[in-house]
């Protein structure tokens, strides 16, 4: 959940959609199916950190087990970064992480992530595109 700065609505990601709340009520919803834990608005995109499901949606444990655990340890782990048009008809950018995502921010009109092993991230290429 998130607060859109432009409109003062407040967006909320869900597993079938985004979406958002004004003193109106529900606006129509904007169909985005992947998990999403995380959310944020970033000019006039919408930022979102996607986890991953494992291979096909299977489950990673039993993959793990079948495929020695280690070694395979960061493929399961890694999540995806998308940042999203707002009316989600474009994907503005998209990057897979080896680790989840723990925090998204914006610092002097820059984007960036901060991955749960602290490690800090800046989508370069789509900086290029919005400058």
């Amino acid at each position: 959940m998130t607060l859109d700065p432009n409109t003062g609505d407040v967006v909320v990601a869900r597993e079938d959609a985004i979406y958002t709340y004004s003193l109106d009520g529900r606006g129509p919803p904007k169909a985005y199916e992947s998990p999403k834990s995380m959310i944020s608005i970033y000019q006039n995109y919408i930022a979102l950190a996607c986890p991953s499901s494992g291979p096909n949606g299977r489950d990673p444990e039993a993959m793990r087990r079948r495929f020695g655990g280690g070694a395979t340890e960061a493929l399961f782990n890694a999540s995806s970064f998308v940042i999203l048009e707002p009316d989600l008809r474009v994907i503005s950018h998209t990057e897979t992480l080896i680790s989840p995502v723990r925090f998204i921010f914006e610092v002097w009109g820059d984007l960036f992530t901060v991955s749960v092993e602290g490690k800090v991230s800046w989508p370069s290429q789509f900086h290029e595109c919005v400058s």
